[in-house]
């Protein structure tokens, strides 16, 4: 058996192994690059098959050392492939340090002469290494045993938790308790931790998913060069539904305990908006009252956007209005109205979970969702610039903006700026309509110096104008913008007692316009069509579709327009003994005055107090929506009999008094205001 491998061998070794990655030798010294050029030089002479005394003539490096470097570049690095040329470079390592030295039983704060013992220990003990990996990274390992997975019980092990651990098994190893890391003052802490930093980043991934944050897990996709297997092909195709938070505070009209009225603010709102990302269009959008985004809110968007007509806003900025040719897709092209993309983008947020997302309005429109990562801009970046663009033409031109954070781009005195200059909600929705309907005759450099509704112009005029959208049914059609959700229910009630039939429908009693004709009906399930947005009255069917007419629930509940999240509210606070019956009094008047006494205390925190400012403003909208009026303030319609009549804090020309800082509502010039509120 040879013991060396003939030159043809190795020649072959090295070519197979090959192409290698190249060294800039032009970025090192003088010195190290001709000692690299040397080393190449010879290896490539070596390789073409010249005698070894003339490369070591013609280089320096004699047939030893040459062999030497050879075996480095062969050596496999780290990244699975050989190190090859990076082998060539002076005093480039290739392989880790060793520790020689058998003993270490020095001791003290300052001992020295322990380099490579956690090494050296690992070496030692078999078993030992795979077991604290398994424990760091929390991967099965290749013991299957339950005592082996109890140790699994913290989402992310702290260094000192993987000390604690490295001690523990060191013990049932019978290690010796007079050498490291038990002869030390620390136990050998700073080495277990240094070791968990660096094991982590070996294994960058699974350390991210084990110590990172949010942020982080979701951007671990990003960069892996992996196509994404859903591709945009044709106009209105695809939908992309995103959230944003607005970054400025608004003002809502409030009366004070003295009847007089003020300015409240109110906590920051959240836009949602409908996006074409082929076109880089705004579809729709939807402001978001209250604390955070739910899943109603994104289904009554998308119904919306499939309605007839667009619900416009109200618009309270005189001569405010989209420039010339601008608006929305639909408002654009009418006869693009009503038609349904082939699927949506969502990310994994948890409003875009709810049944009445991934299930109800996924089968009324009959498209597929594709879920992404939440919080992972660059999947979606189209649509976060359409949100840029928001934040720098709108949000930080507002005084009351407060900016990203804290000494981010905001206000010094934005709340003060808010109540001052009365910028209400109405307000922030009519500029955000206006934004994005400009937005879709604005130029981007994205689509090649056009602009979104140019590109559409474009898209419809292919294959000689026979553009064919995807319309849903007539039946579908003429329901898809209500949020109908259907339940089953029992009918309750006791004849004999003289008890009319009911039900019950989130703790409060509906009638049947006719008792009469559905007492056979007590005891049976029956299937009731609600609209969340209205919940004052619904339709109500038998199992095999046949009607039963209309139901209205008892007292108040069946007057007051409501939503189903503010019944949700009431229940709660009627849960928590927060609010009760008065005297028999409207319990939705009752949560309106409550909100009001909260939005106004003084000894409150101001975080409660804009909550219930907000939860003011919310009220108000829902209403508006549900009855399609303008909106209006609450203060004045839900006020009690004993609070005084809020007045208006701008008195009307003919009444206001000839003072220099009352201003009569048609002398204000709202476009010279807006440019100053920079």
């Amino acid at each position: 058996m040879r013991s060396k491998r003939s030159r043809a061998e190795i020649i072959k070794l090295i070519t197979t192994s090959m192409p290698w990655g190249e060294v800039r030798a032009d970025l090192l010294d003088a010195e190290e690059a001709a000692t690299f050029r040397h080393r190449k030089e010879a290896l490539e002479k070596y390789l073409t098959g010249e005698p070894l005394e003339q490369i070591k003539n013609a280089t320096g490096v004699g047939g030893n050392f040459l062999r030497k470097i050879i075996i480095r570049c062969l050596t496999t690095a780290p990244d699975g492939v050989p190190f090859g040329y990076r082998a060539l470079i002076k005093n480039f390592s290739t392989k880790n340090y060793v520790r020689k030295k058998t003993e270490c039983l020095s001791s003290g704060p300052k001992n020295s002469g322990m380099a490579g013992v956690l090494g050296q220990v690992f070496q030692r003990y078999s078993g030992l290494q795979e077991k604290l990996d398994v424990f760091i990274l929390k991967v099965g390992g290749k013991s299957k045993k339950k005592a082996h997975s109890k140790q699994l019980h913290r989402f992310c092990h702290r260094p000192k938790d993987v000390h604690w651990q490295f001690i523990h098994l060191l013990e049932s190893y019978d290690h010796p308790k007079t050498e490291w890391p038990f002869n030390t003052d620390y136990f050998g802490v700073r080495t277990i931790t240094t070791y968990v930093k660096e094991l982590r980043e070996m294994n960058n991934e699974k350390g991210v998913r084990i110590a990172g944050d949010d942020a982080a897990i979701a951007h671990l996709p990003v960069g892996t060069g992996e196509v994404s297997l859903v591709q945009v092909m044709d106009f209105n195709e695809c939908w992309m539904i995103d959230s944003h938070t607005l970054d400025y505070i608004c003002a809502i009209e409030m009366v004070n305990e003295e009847g007089i009225p003020s300015f409240k603010p109110v906590t920051r709102l959240h836009v949602l908006l409908l996006f074409e990302p082929l076109t880089r269009a705004a579809i729709w959008y939807r402001v978001v009252y209250g604390s955070d985004v739910t899943s109603n809110d994104i289904s009554a968007l998308v119904r919306e956007a499939l309605s007839k007509e667009l619900p416009r806003p109200q618009a309270v900025i005189p001569n405010l209005a989209p420039d010339p040719g601008a608006g929305f897709i639909t408002e654009m092209y009418p006869e693009l109205a009503q038609s349904s993309p082939s699927w949506i983008s969502l990310d994994n947020a948890w409003a875009h979970l709810g049944d009445s997302v991934c299930l109800t309005l996924r089968k009324e429109i009959g498209c597929a969702f594709d879920y992404g990562s939440p919080k992972r801009f660059e999947r979606r970046a189209r649509i976060e610039s359409a949100f840029n663009r928001l934040t720098e033409e709108l949000s930080k031109r507002l005084r009351s903006t407060v900016g990203a954070g804290p000494g981010k781009g905001g206000a010094e005195d934005a709340v003060e700026a808010a109540t001052k200059y009365r910028i209400s909600s109405d307000v922030l929705e009519h500029l955000i309509y206006v934004a994005f309907a400009n937005a879709n005759i604005r130029t981007s450099e994205g689509l090649g110096n056009t602009n979104p509704k140019a590109a559409i112009e474009r898209l419809l005029a292919q294959r000689d104008s026979h553009f064919m959208p995807r319309v849903l049914p007539a039946d579908k059609l003429a329901v898809i913008g209500t949020a109908l959700v259907r339940l089953l229910v029992s009918v309750r009630g006791n004849p004999k007692k003289g008890i009319r039939p009911y039900i019950n429908f989130e703790r409060v009693r509906y009638r049947f316009l006719d008792a009469d004709q559905v007492v056979h009906l007590t005891g049976q399930q029956i299937l009731i069509e609600v609209n969340e947005c209205d919940i004052r009255g619904f339709n109500a069917f038998q199992l095999n579709g046949e009607p039963l007419g209309w139901m209205t629930a008892e007292g108040f509940w069946g007057e007051d327009p409501h939503n189903r999240k503010t019944r949700k509210a009431i229940n709660s606070n009627r849960y928590m003994r927060v609010q009760e019956f008065i005297n028999g009094g409207n319990l939705i008047h009752i949560y309106n005055d409550y909100l009001i006494s909260h939005a106004n205390a003084k000894g409150g925190g101001r975080r409660d107090n804009r909550k219930a400012a907000a939860e003011i403003d919310r009220l108000r909208h829902d209403v508006a929506r549900a009855t399609g009026e303008p909106v209006e303030n609450p203060v004045r319609t839900h006020a009690s009999p004993g609070t005084p009549e809020a007045r208006p804090a701008v008195a009307s020309p003919a009444t206001s008094p000839a003072s220099g800082w009352v201003l009569p509502p048609e002398d204000i010039d709202m476009r010279a205001l807006l440019k100053k509120i920079r």
